[in-house]
């Protein structure tokens, strides 16, 4: 597994999820027509526009759980704190998304955006996984690699408590020299 591979599937799911915007009407009303049960013809509706995307998405963090897991005594904790961020960000998505984005935005406007970051995101990790060679075995290397100079350069990181950082040197070994 590779950082780059972890970005194309990014990049997938957001090209994947482009005949919601382009062709969802079409496919809806086409449906209507022929499916009489609603409750059938939206089942069919939903699969035939997300499933390929869903799938897409559903590969995505166990492939970022074996880019994190070094070693197998600590794939446990790689494995849960990742599942963790995962779980917040779509608690945050879908709360923000229901609450506030379709106040002021529309369906496919939301969806363009969701989008827009999957691909800005997949983008990114392509293009740090080709720049940085040891990104493959540390996907944080890139982001890690963009901050040494604001980590040195701060006296705060020496204020972080001892608690904190005992958490955070195991994932990110590379603080340690800082």
């Amino acid at each position: 597994p590779t950082l780059s591979r972890l970005g194309l599937l990014l990049l997938g799911e957001a090209l994947l999820a482009l005949p919601v915007i382009a062709l969802g009407d079409v496919v809806l009303e086409a449906l209507a027509d022929a499916v009489p049960d609603p409750r059938y013809g939206s089942l069919l509706g939903s699969l035939l526009l997300f499933g390929a995307p869903t799938v897409l998405s559903g590969m995505i963090s166990p492939y970022a759980v074996r880019l994190l897991v070094s070693a197998l005594d600590s794939s446990g904790l790689s494995a849960g704190r990742l599942y963790f961020v995962s779980t917040l960000g779509s608690a945050a998505g879908t709360i923000l998304t229901s609450f506030y984005l379709v106040l002021y935005l529309e369906i496919h406007t939301i969806l363009l955006c969701f989008m827009g970051v999957s691909a800005l995101v997949g983008s990114s990790l392509v293009l740090a996984g080709s720049n940085y060679p040891g990104s493959q075995a540390l996907p944080y290397h890139p982001l890690l690699h963009a901050l040494r100079g604001s980590f040195a350069a701060v006296e705060r990181w020496r204020a972080v408590p001892p608690a904190w950082l005992s958490d955070l040197l195991p994932l990110l070994p590379d603080l340690r020299g800082l």
